[in-house]
């Protein structure tokens, strides 16, 4: 039996984080990449465990690859 459990931690994990903060756009655009081939490892009932060891990996990775977006300094003027 494929042990799916820590994939579907992490692919959450993931989301959470992207909903929690401000990241460049190319750090994103990766992580969803890796997110969206992740979950289609998740509904496939003939993945292997190194499959979804391979994928726990990947969305770790990009998960700490995120990049914050610089905030954008408000300038007051007198």
């Amino acid at each position: 039996t494929v042990d799916k459990s820590e994939l579907n931690s992490q692919i959450s994990a993931a989301k959470g984080q992207l909903n929690e903060g401000v990241y460049t756009d190319a750090s994103v655009t990766a992580l969803n990449s890796v997110l969206a081939i992740a979950e289609q490892v998740v509904n496939d009932e003939s993945a292997t465990q190194e499959e979804v060891n391979k994928q726990i990996t990947a969305v770790k990775a990009a998960t700490t690859a995120l990049l914050p977006a610089e905030q954008k300094a408000e300038v007051k003027v007198d």
